[in-house]
């Protein structure tokens, strides 16, 4: 494939019981931006939030940080839903082949690290014991290191502090937002590549399975439990799932005004 023609902005939160490290991590909050490079515009939006199973109730930590309510995840679809609404709208949006599930043109996730995709997603597809693993997720651009590379600066950056050295305006944006720390993502790449930076398929981190990684806790217990409680409430009607997919022709800096970062 030739030069890279669309990016894909994704930053998962997360329930955890600590900034540090802990056993309690699952996606709450799974969010897409797809940017065309060529036309400078994003061109579509995916966002829902995610109902955690394995531990279920939102830590005061998560709560405080995110903003994300109770209320929006015990509303939400689980993961294995979000996840395949989230592959069905890579297609929808010409990214990925219906049959094949394979790329069509060249394109990337783009993450600040690698955690996203090498550690959080692997997490999830792990313990719902989701073998398929299609192979676009095994591939992303760390823009974090693109701004270290294009700057020569070891130093690890935040994205609020890449923000800040390249001035993006933020207006009332707070972060710590799946969607808003997405189209950040997105606008850091952005600025980059009006600087002359040349963003190539070298500059991808690929997906290393050799790696360990985290069963949640309790998540026998919670299997045990989940047959019980399915057995009180199967006649409880589910709400519709939360999950919002926008189509845009706009540039990016119109998107970031009509979500007040601007």
């Amino acid at each position: 494939m030739g030069e890279i023609e669309y990016l894909v902005g994704i930053d998962f939160e997360l329930n955890m019981s600590s900034l540090i490290q802990s056993d309690l991590i699952e996606v709450i909050e799974f969010p897409g931006v797809c940017y065309s490079i060529k036309k400078d515009t994003i061109v579509s939006q995916f966002h829902s939030y995610v109902q955690p199973v394995f531990s279920p109730y939102l830590t005061d930590i998560c709560k405080k940080i995110t903003k994300i309510r109770q209320q929006d995840v015990d509303e939400a679809p689980e993961f294995p839903q979000v996840l395949d609404q989230y592959n069905k709208w890579l297609v929808s949006i010409g990214l990925v082949d219906p049959q094949t599930y394979e790329k069509t043109c060249n394109w990337h996730f783009a993450t600040v690290t690698s955690f996203d995709l090498q550690d959080y997603l692997t997490n999830q597809l792990l313990n719902y014991e989701i073998k398929k693993r299609y192979a676009y997720w095994d591939s992303w651009i760390d823009i974090q290191k693109l701004f270290q590379n294009f700057y020569q600066n070891k130093q690890s950056k935040s994205l609020e502090r890449m923000v800040d050295f390249l001035k993006i305006d933020k207006g009332s944006n707070r972060f710590h937002s799946g969607i808003g720390d997405s189209i950040y993502t997105i606008k850091i790449a952005q600025k980059l590549i009006k600087k002359g930076f040349n963003i190539t398929n070298n500059d991808c981190y690929h997906f290393e399975p050799t790696k360990k990684w985290i069963k949640f806790v309790g998540k026998e217990e919670y299997l045990n439990d989940k047959q019980n409680k399915e057995q009180k409430n199967k006649k409880k009607k589910k709400q519709k799932p939360k999950i919002i997919i926008t189509e845009f022709d706009q540039t990016l800096d119109d998107e970031l005004r009509s979500f007040g970062y601007y």
